[in-house]
């Protein structure tokens, strides 16, 4: 329930708290006094006038019993409970009665009429009761406490009888201690009537219960009330900074002053965060003399919401520190309306990222926007409220210059077209079940901020739509794309740039620029709106689209959005402007700017729209550089890169990325996971000023610090990106299952309860009957031989607020007999090694842990791997223990990323000979028979097979074999089936290279069903899986018969007619893209006992870059690095330190300057503490010779060897060098253009010749034959 702040009497009130906190306690007033004292003069801050007039009114309707004609006593409602009328009314009574002031002040009679009022209402029978909580439990007794608090301070009270059976009635509702009275600004509210019923009965223990939880409430808080991002939640995760925050402040506010001076007085931390909170997340979000709507929850249904409350920001700036008082006065001048709303405005971005919400402010305005993650909950309804509010937080906007844009619209609103929002077009609107439960449905909403520009990302997926819809904030414009937009609604989807109130004419340029101002109407333009302007607020098309607009009245009333409300007829003129997507869109998209603060169409018609390039707006990467500040900002929905203008950005996982000073050497990076589940991001970037790509891992914030944005840097010393390493295999958990315990009484059945078909997987260590234990299964049988290492992945569906006070132990089970459905915390089975443990992490992230000797172990056993994790509470507090909770996706999860996974690294082969590796296909389409003959689909992000007779569809793949490892002895064709549980197969065929009807080679943007390649028989044939996932197709025999240097075109055709689709190569991940995999057979040696991960080396400026990493060491000393010429003869050219024994990952790094042009290889031997020694598999590394400044010759050599130097008179060094890097013969030859060697003695076979001349250094391989 909302109070009307009297702001000047109130002041007055203020100034006096002031005054006497710079003296001294008069009279030696206790504690009690001094509160009850300011308590009194908070309530008579209302002016003698108002209050005269107010009792005579009451006084001329008051009956004979005391009672008001007007009031139905027996009302029991939600909302607008009529029966605490009667309480109100008795506290304007006795503000009257002993407000020195009033008329009324002393006046017997009036004394005698407020005990009748009492009387009456104790006389009631039944009491007086409501269906709201909140009427007994804060409304009620703070009526009855400012009641007798004035009768306290009148002439004449009342009697002790009299006031103990009002007293009693304090205390008739919901303790402080419980819900929902504990909660947030409930909490507030209930103290203060706690407050005056202590200082009435000088109850000394009532008033530190009521202090000490209103203290414990100013808190930084991941349940209801402040964030650490100074936003604020009520109701379960929901964005509430009006609302209960505002009653949260107005509570706070008033028990700081009636304490301030006191013993009770709040702490100056306590003081901190709530200043934070005020200045930062109430007073952030407001232009001029109003406040974006998206923060008032249910209440933006209420008549004349959305004006900021600037006397209660007064009421905290004379409390508040003096350092923040031009802060609070630039506020309050801008609300109060003597300033312009640009008054002292700074250029500001601050993303919100605890409740999904972010706000831009520029001088010239002000744009708020709000989405929806599956960590918060949607804009509420309840007590009859906000009955229309469905899509309030599907992306909605608040586009601001003067603030009162949307001020009272809302009866009239098509809610249907919220501005920002992207939703089917219903007109009927569902009603939510209450009370902040409703939760969004993805994790991928959130946004990258510097503190003054930033982008925003909402990957949408509800109301049978999908949309990726982004925003990027700069000083003159935001620039808005949508993509992706797809829909199986039966109504159509529109995207709604603005709903707000009709302010001014309409001026439109058409792509002519013909200029026109409308007349009132609607209109649509089909792709040839170039602009329109309206309320000092333009809008920008910079692409076609079917866009409608309409400045017209609309009709409405307040009955319609709140039960509560007017059902008279309200009418306003509005100003809609909104993307037509039409019914069941497929992969639609809209691109728009806002341009906030343009007051003519001179200004739309010189606006410069080539600041801003739209580099890319696909459902995998939106990206825009504004050319003018030389930003980019780009939002990646899954890991992958984006290239444009000789600029590459790499990222290993979604996120998104705001890049400064992109083309200089010190490229700025900031960057954020708006899934909030990500512990590091990699990422590469490629500009003119790097030679190779560079690349940073950065580490993102964890915790409730999740989502926000870091700042990094990548150089032209950062290190050289390395192509993250792909998982040889995945496995997906077969069963899981969590156990509970039991306690006594109705949780003793738990214990043989089988929760196997649970969605999730618990764990928590508590008490009997509490505790829960999670027990996964998987099955090895497909890994034939010893990975490197292996990792068990989980994704945390749901974390408690003390996560991070438990640890998550693994265990082994060796016994694999149980089953999903029949395993309980009675038969669950003994585990046997602990593997280790982890510190418990927040929702929404994924986890990792090293089980490679479990993995190994089993391997060896029944091929069956079982884990038992559990939570391991590293304190001994009882309310901390009780937040530890977690739960993980289990294997029935519709996402088939979320279910628990082992993930398997290394060779994974038959013998320590067979090595693995991949290649990526050149080209790929799909191709559609009848009227879609002779259309191209290669630039789809996905391919079709269907076996349908009106429309047939089929794959064609093509890979290039050159330098094709020869020895294949297992090849597969890989492909990612999009779909689950389909009943079809496919048939794959080995085709031509070239056009049926020409000779020429097929392309991927050319082929189509009518010169789509011939295809042979089948050498290959697949059935679907039952969850999306890989699908293989051997092809061992069909390539024996392929030259390894030619090109392979494959087709894939469908046996059904059930549509079925796999991921293109243009498909943003790498590990989905098709792929041939294979394994070839080469001498190599047993792999390391440490667990490597990956050993890998690329050519870098004319030298090698090696890299490798483990996931575990144990003993290890060191690495020898040894390189041969020949694959034959090694000889260690580098020592690198190892790490002893770790259970975490290790990177290494070694750069060879010395390596000789062409084929170079290398291996790791690992050395352990004992001298014991293990050799890794070798790698070969192609160095291109630089620009050749010496010349050898004759090559192939006999007798001799002549080498060029040039004739720059410089002194030069050879050296003749064995392939195994020994020294055979060297010389120094001083200023000559030309050396000889006699190789009169040297064995036939490959040699290397070094020369150095000056600052060149050159190596040469030469060849001396019999």
């Amino acid at each position: 329930m909302m109070k009307q702040n009297k702001s000047f009497p109130q002041m007055l009130f203020l100034a006096a708290v002031i005054a006497f906190l710079l003296g001294s306690k008069a009279h030696g007033q206790n504690d009690f006094t001094t509160i009850s004292d300011r308590i009194f003069d908070n309530f008579q801050a209302t002016s003698a006038s108002t209050v005269d007039t107010q009792t005579a009114s009451l006084l001329s309707t008051l009956q004979a019993d005391f009672s008001w004609p007007d009031i139905n006593y027996a009302s029991t409602a939600q909302t607008d409970w009529a029966p605490g009328n009667h309480l109100a009314r008795m506290g304007t009574l006795a503000k009257a009665y002993s407000k020195p002031t009033s008329i009324y002040y002393g006046d017997a009679s009036l004394k005698t009429k407020i005990e009748g009022v009492m009387n009456y209402w104790l006389a009631l029978s039944p009491a007086p009761t409501s269906t709201n909580w909140f009427y007994l439990s804060i409304s009620v007794p703070k009526d009855i406490g400012n009641t007798l608090i004035c009768l306290r301070k009148s002439p004449a009270g009342i009697s002790q009888t009299l006031e103990n059976q009002m007293l009693a009635w304090m205390s008739k509702g919901v303790s402080i201690t419980v819900s929902p009275a504990k909660d947030g600004s409930n909490l507030t509210d209930v103290a203060q009537h706690y407050i005056m019923r202590a200082c009435l009965t000088e109850n000394q223990t009532l008033l530190n219960q009521a202090i000490t939880a209103v203290t414990g409430s100013i808190v930084v808080t991941t349940g209801e009330g402040i964030q650490i991002d100074n936003s604020y939640t009520a109701h379960g995760p929901q964005l509430y900074v009006y609302g209960y925050g505002r009653e949260y402040i107005s509570g706070i506010s008033n028990i700081a002053v009636y304490v301030a001076g006191t013993s009770y007085a709040f702490s100056s931390d306590k003081l901190a965060i709530f200043s934070d909170f005020v200045r930062k997340g109430f007073v952030k979000p407001s232009r001029g003399a109003y406040a974006d709507y998206n923060l008032y929850g249910r209440g933006v249904s209420r008549a004349n919401a959305g004006k900021a409350d600037v006397a209660l920001i007064e009421k905290v700036k004379a409390f508040d520190l003096p350092a923040y008082a031009t802060e609070y006065d630039n506020a309050i001048q801008r609300m109060r309306g003597l300033q312009l709303p640009s008054y002292n405005v700074s250029p500001e971005h601050v993303h919100y990222w605890r409740t999904d919400y972010t706000v831009h402010h520029r001088p010239g305005y002000m744009f708020g926007q709000r989405s929806i993650s599956n960590r918060n909950a949607k804009s509420e309804m309840g007590n009859g409220e906000n009955i229309k509010g469905y899509y309030l937080t599907e992306g909605a906007n608040y586009i601001a210059v003067n603030g009162d844009e949307y001020y009272n619209i809302f009866p009239v609103w098509e809610w249907n077209k919220i501005p920002g929002t992207t939703v089917p077009e219903i007109t009927t609107y569902p009603v939510r079940a209450s009370w902040g439960v409703n939760f969004g449905t993805v994790p991928f909403v959130g946004g990258v901020s510097d503190g003054v520009y930033g982008a925003s990302a909402f990957a949408m997926s509800d109301y049978s739509t999908t949309a990726k819809k982004a925003w990027f904030y700069f000083d003159n414009e935001i620039v808005c794309l949508g993509a992706g937009i797809t829909s199986s609604a039966a109504q159509a989807i529109n995207t709604t740039v603005n709903q707000c109130l009709l302010q001014t004419d309409v001026t439109v340029s058409d792509a002519s620029n013909n200029v026109s101002t409308l007349a009132n109407g609607s209109r649509d333009y089909a792709g040839n709106l170039k602009w329109a302007l309206q309320g000092n607020v333009g809008y920008y098309f910079p692409q076609a689209g079917l866009v409608s607009l309409s400045n017209q009245t609309q009709t409405g009333s307040w009955s319609s959005i709140n039960t509560t409300g007017s059902t008279a007829s309200v009418s306003a003129d509005v100003f809609k402007l909104w993307f037509k997507h039409g019914i069941a869109p497929s992969n639609a998209s809209y691109a728009y700017f806002v341009l906030p603060g343009r007051t003519s169409a001179a200004e739309m018609q010189a606006y410069n729209a080539s600041d801003i390039s739209i580099l890319t707006n696909t459902p995998a990467v939106q990206a825009v550089r504004h050319n003018g500040l030389g930003i980019w900002q780009i939002v990646f929905y899954q890991a992958g890169e984006f290239t444009a203008d000789q600029v590459t950005v790499k990222v290993d996982k979604a996120c998104a990325v705001m890049l400064k000073n992109v083309t200089s050497s010190d490229v700025t990076v900031h960057i954020a996971d708006p899934a909030q589940s990500a512990q590091q991001v990699y990422v590469g970037i490629k500009n003119n000023q790097f030679t190779t790509m560079k690349a940073a891992t950065i580490t993102l914030p964890a915790g409730a610090s999740a989502g926000s944005s870091v700042e990094a840097h990548v150089t032209t010393s950062s290190p050289d990106y390395q192509q993250p390493v792909e998982p040889l295999a995945t496995l997906t958990a077969v069963a899981d299952a969590f156990v509970r315990s039991g306690g006594s009484g109705s949780t003793a059945a738990y214990v043989t309860t089988n929760y196997g078909t649970d969605a999730v997987l618990t764990v928590k260590k508590e008490s009997a009957g509490y505790d829960r234990e999670t027990f996964i299964k998987f099955d090895l049988s497909t890994v034939t031989a010893t990975p490197d290492s292996a990792v068990l992945q989980l994704r945390v569906n749901n974390a408690n607020t003390s996560i991070s006070s438990t640890k998550w132990a693994f265990y082994l089970v060796e016994n694999n007999s149980w089953t999903e459905t029949g395993i309980t915390w009675a038969n669950k089975p003994a585990h046997t090694t602990r593997l280790g443990d982890m510190t418990g992490t927040v929702t929404g992230s994924t986890i990792r842990f090293n089980v490679s000797s479990a993995v190994i172990g089993r391997l060896a056993a029944d091929k069956i791997l079982s884990l038992h994790i559990v939570s391991e509470p590293a304190t001994t507090d009882a309310a901390v223990i009780s937040k530890t909770d977690a739960s993980f996706n289990a294997r029935e999860n519709t996402n088939a990323l979320y279910r628990p996974q082992v993930l398997i690294y290394g060779s994974n082969t038959p013998s320590p000979q067979t090595l693995k590796d991949s290649l990526l296909t050149t080209a790929d389409s799909y191709v559609r028979s009848n009227g879609n003959a002779a259309n191209n689909y290669g630039t789809q992000g996905y391919l079709v097979a269907r076996n349908k007779s009106d429309d047939t569809q089929e794959v064609y793949l093509a890979f290039d074999l050159h330098g094709m490892h020869r020895n294949v002895s297992n090849a597969k064709i890989r492909l990612w089936g999009i779909e689950s549980g389909l009943s079809t197969g496919w048939n794959l065929s080995v085709a031509s290279n070239n056009y049926s009807t020409s000779a020429t080679p097929w392309t991927e943007t050319g082929v189509n069903w009518n010169n789509k390649p011939q295809a042979g028989s089948t050498v290959a044939s697949a059935t679907a899986p039952a969850t999306a996932g890989y699908v293989y197709f051997d092809i061992t025999s069909a390539l024996g018969s392929i030259s390894s240097d030619s090109i392979l075109t494959v087709r894939i055709a469908a046996t059904t007619d059930v549509y079925s689709s796999f991921r293109s190569r243009n498909f943003a991940t790498d590990a989905l893209r098709p792929k041939l995999i294979y394994e070839y057979s080469s001498g190599q040696s047993p792999t390391l006992p440490v667990e490597l991960v990956y050993f890998r080396g690329n050519a870098v400026n004319n030298a090698v870059r090696l890299s490798w990493e483990t996931a575990a060491e144990e003993n290890n000393s060191h690495f020898e690095v040894e390189r041969s010429a020949d694959a034959r003869s090694f000889r260690a050219v580098a020592r690198v330190a190892g790490s002893g024994t770790t259970q975490l990952a290790r990177k290494y790094t070694w750069v060879d300057n010395e390596a000789v042009n062409g084929p170079v290889y290398y291996r790791l031997r690992q050395v352990d503490r004992d001298g014991t020694a293990t050799v890794s598999s070798i790698i070969s590394v192609l160095l291109q010779p630089a620009e050749k400044v010496f010349a050898i010759g004759p090559n192939p050599a006999s007798g001799h060897l002549d080498v060029f130097l040039g004739d720059d008179n410089t002194d030069a060094s050879l050296a003749i060098i064995s392939t195994n890097g020994l020294t055979l013969a060297a010389k120094k030859v001083s200023k000559t253009p030309k050396a000889t060697f006699d190789l009169t003695g040297y064995l036939p076979g490959s040699y290397l010749i070094r020369i150095s001349k000056g600052q060149t250094v050159q190596t040469y391989r030469f060849v001396i034959s019999k």
